[in-house]
């Protein structure tokens, strides 16, 4: 049946169709024309009038008429399909009347406790109960749904608090959480938290499992005390051969404002790369150990300078550390001379000369990657010598224009319905693997490529089309999408800036180029939007931060805008 020409008519619906009319009545007259109380109906039929009812008063907005039946029907133990059904409105009933703000939200929320039966709902209920107790500053109920979190056996992403457009995984929701935990709590809750914190740190180091010191991570991974768990997880990262995933754990401990975790992590990464053959990168946090941190005590009792002071002298680090010092004679002139040691392997030049695209890293790292079909050649740089190749599609992404997007040793690749994680530390055999790949079969057949947004150790950023991703770097798993970003906005509207920030916010700039939304780095849920008085033509970005010239006619400014916190770190007049 279609509809035809409709028209309303004495209490029913008629449509006129090509070849016959229908005619339906319309829920208010339906409504009064069921009876009340009929004693001659079976217990069963009650039910499904209580239940049609209750339907019909959705459809004609009278909620809380239709809460009360369908409150009574559960009440009184329906039949089991009309049981499932009046559940499934009132769960709906309620979180519509959450949204609307008109009953009191705790007492609505213990009516959906009862109600969120399966893991899915139970999620849903545990995602939205954690906005409230955010609202209300309740810290301890936070924590404690964290863990009622980690009871959940869900292997798809929940909506966030019910927004069918943000899908969130468990493991971020409750990364999330306690990121805002640590940024919200006052010194009287961070000192009772950080307690039952240090206690749960304890347990995993004690176990020393890697499964025990992630989920730590996974949960704690914002507070101080996974300074501690990064080092061991990465140590054990090492001994099981796998170096990027201890890479990335080093780089979050090298990334923290305390200088003495700093220092650390920057002699942990250093042994690291020295013992999987990168000496260049090495002898530059030789540089910043006996610079930077040359004050600071490291765990094994030597300050910065002494580490390197007592560094190995017949290393390659060492060698090239030694070069880069600046000369301390009086230099008058210079003679420069070449030298062809040997002449280049065959396959050296066949490589240089057949590549289709030149991809270059940050200039600390000592590879660059030459694209020839589907396979990417990793080039040492600095000696000019393949090391080894990787298998990627035949159509990538890479932001080569921007240095937010690489994560140390590791290249994030946007594909048509792909993306890949190539790691630089694992390279086996003739031809490597990514570190991982990732499907997705939801899309549509647009052959559009995934593009690469900013990325760091904890989750990288993609964009496809109007939907945000943001990925695991270890593991290539989803830890939340959004799929209702503003149309044309992000890459789409800038291929350079539309899409700025870090691991903390991301910055998603609309078609005008001046119109923005940011999203947490950590779960994609949107923390504000606005607009910014800027000339699109002249900006800058360092790392979520944007420099920028106001468009005053009557007088221009220079700005740095934080859009984390939505504070200007310098507003100056040209």
């Amino acid at each position: 049946w279609a509809p035809g020409n409709i028209i309303a008519h004495r209490g029913r619906i008629i449509s006129l169709g090509l070849w016959q009319i229908d005619a339906f009545p319309q829920a208010e007259a339906m409504l009064a024309s069921l009876p009340d109380n009929q004693q001659s109906l079976s217990p069963q039929q009650k039910q499904i009038d209580q239940l049609l009812k209750a339907e019909l008063e959705l459809a004609l907005g009278n909620l809380t008429g239709a809460q009360r039946r369908l409150e009574s029907l559960l009440s009184n133990q329906a039949v089991p399909d009309i049981q499932n059904r009046s559940t499934a409105l009132l769960r709906e009933l309620l979180y519509a009347e959450l949204n609307r703000g008109g009953q009191s939200e705790a007492e609505l929320l213990g009516k959906l406790e009862s109600l969120a039966q399966t893991p899915l709902e139970r999620g849903r209920f545990l995602s939205r109960k954690s906005k409230y107790l955010l609202d209300q500053e309740d810290y301890h109920g936070l924590m404690q749904v964290a863990e009622d979190f980690k009871k959940i056996e869900v292997n798809q992403p929940l909506a966030m608090a019910g927004d069918t457009h943000h899908l969130v995984t468990v493991q971020s929701l409750i990364a999330g959480l306690m990121q805002r935990i640590a940024d919200k709590a006052d010194q009287n809750d961070q000192a009772t938290l950080n307690s039952i914190i240090v206690e749960d740190q304890q347990t995993a180091l004690q176990g020393a499992n890697i499964s025990e010191l992630q989920a730590f991570l996974d949960t704690y991974g914002s507070w101080s005390q996974a300074v501690a768990v990064r080092t061991t997880l990465a140590q054990k990262m090492m001994q099981s051969g796998q170096i990027q995933q201890a890479e990335f754990l080093l780089m979050q401990n090298h990334a923290d404002a305390n200088p003495h975790v700093a220092a650390e992590a920057a002699r942990q990464l250093l042994e690291l790369w020295e013992a999987v053959g990168l000496p260049h990168e090495a002898a530059g946090l030789l540089k910043e150990l006996n610079e930077k941190y040359a004050n600071i005590p490291l765990e094994n009792g030597q300050t910065g300078a002494e580490y390197v002071a007592r560094y190995d002298r017949g290393s390659a680090a060492w060698s090239i550390y030694q070069a880069m010092q600046p000369s301390r004679d009086n230099v008058t002139r210079v003679n420069i001379r070449q030298s062809d040691v040997a002449a280049p392997a065959p396959q050296i030049a066949a490589t240089y000369r057949n590549y289709e695209r030149k991809f270059l890293p940050p200039p600390e790292i000592s590879q660059l990657l030459l694209k020839q079909g589907s396979l990417l050649t990793v080039v040492n740089r600095h000696a000019g010598q393949s090391i080894g190749q990787v298998k990627v599609s035949d159509r990538i992404s890479y932001p080569y224009h921007s240095r937010n997007t690489r994560v140390g040793h590791f290249i994030p690749l946007g594909s048509s319905h792909k993306i890949h994680g190539v790691s630089l530390l694992q390279l086996e055999g003739d031809v490597s693997e990514p570190l991982w790949t990732t499907e997705f079969d939801d899309l549509n057949n647009s052959q559009s490529l995934f593009y690469v947004g900013p990325s760091g150790p904890r989750v990288c950023v993609f964009q496809w089309g109007n939907r945000l991703f943001g990925l695991n770097p270890a593991n290539g798993k989803v830890l939340w999408e959004r799929k209702n970003i503003p149309s044309k906005s992000g890459f789409l509207s800038d291929s350079s800036k539309g899409l700025v920030g870090d691991q903390e916010a991301i910055v998603a700039f609309s078609i005008n180029r001046t119109n923005y939304d940011v999203y947490s780095a950590i779960t994609g849920e949107r923390i504000r939007q606005g607009e910014l008085e800027l000339n699109s033509r002249i900006r800058h970005v360092f790392g979520r931060k944007l420099f920028y010239e106001t468009t005053s006619t009557t007088e221009k400014r220079v700005r740095l805008w934080d859009p984390l916190t939505d504070r200007l770190l310098l507003d100056e007049p040209v």
